[in-house]
């Protein structure tokens, strides 16, 4: 009795793991935000550049007498060491998209071009090449290497691990796109040396997915929101600890290295760490309660 009540019990769990992800969620066709933080270390001059910004879906398009969904930057928040004036992001309008919710499929017009090309496919398979836009064009192919869920509000999504940088995961998530910049390139599988783009948050009628920002819309209003420099990093250079005061009001603590790729998130509460073992240049970045932000550059030999 006790092995037929087991057997049941697991036939059922199977069934609820399946029922997460049976339903599709598609991508939305009007009122939706994503907001992005992008960094990127120029090693020829030494400039670090850390920006925000939101693409915003708002408004409709005919192109070639079919409608499509206009996307546009408003504003980018950025945040700079050892730069002269230069961006990785630039607000303006960003093309526009099609949602073919059938085929499970997201079509895009880019702002220089008249027809359309292949945005998303929801319905790859593990092994399956990324095909149209995302493609990098590169001599390797860009595979789906797993498929698994993600919590979006209270249903689960299917995410797609995508064969990219091979040092970091960029996933495609149902409905939302990708985790590495809404219409950007996927970088082929070698080390990657170009800007980093991370997903904070999407937001639209419906659904939030917030993974480390607020969905708040970013605009010219926000160009003061930078912190002032009144946090204590030191020493620095380090052989290794890093002690920060002042520490209170900050909600996140984010350890760069040259790549601009994420090597180290940091417990605010924590008062001193010690950086990755490898020397070098690293950017830390501290992000207050309300948003604002700040990027320090740190030597550790």
């Amino acid at each position: 009795m006790k092995k037929s009540l087991l057997i049941l019990l697991l036939l059922f769990s199977a069934v609820s793991i399946n029922a997460q992800t049976s339903a599709f969620y598609a991508f939305p066709d009007s009122n939706a935000v994503w907001n992005f933080h992008t960094t990127e270390f120029r090693l020829g001059s030494g400039c670090f550049i850390d920006e925000q910004y939101s693409i915003l879906m708002d408004g409709d398009s005919l192109i070639n007498n079919i409608k499509y969904n206009k996307l546009s930057i408003p504003y980018v928040l950025s945040n700079t060491i050892g730069c002269n004036e230069t961006s990785i992001v630039t607000a303006a309008y960003k093309g526009a998209v099609r949602v073919d919710s059938v085929n499970k499929k997201v079509f895009y017009v880019p702002p220089t071009k008249n027809s359309e090309e292949l945005l998303y496919d929801f319905t790859l398979e593990v092994g399956d090449t990324i095909k149209g836009y995302l493609y990098s064009n590169s001599s390797a192919p860009t595979i789906v290497q797993a498929i698994d869920s993600v919590v979006v509000g209270s249903n689960y999504r299917k995410r797609w691990l995508i064969d990219s940088s091979c040092i970091y995961p960029i996933y495609i998530i149902e409905g939302i796109g990708s985790t590495f910049g809404l219409i950007e390139s996927i970088p082929p599988c070698e080390i990657h040396d170009g800007a980093n783009y991370e997903l904070e948050c999407f937001q639209d009628n419906l659904y939030t997915y917030n993974t480390s920002g607020s969905c708040q819309i970013i605009t010219a209003l926000e160009k003061n929101k930078s912190l002032k420099s009144n946090f204590s990093i030191y020493p620095n250079p380090t052989s290794g600890i890093v002690r920060l005061e002042n520490t209170e009001n900050l909600r996140h603590i984010t350890v760069y290295n040259l790549q601009g790729q994420k090597v180290q998130e940091i417990n605010p509460k924590i008062r001193s760490w010690e950086l990755p073992k490898e020397n070098g240049l690293y950017f830390i970045r501290l992000e207050d309660k309300r948003g604002n932000y700040y990027s320090k550059k740190i030597i550790k030999n």
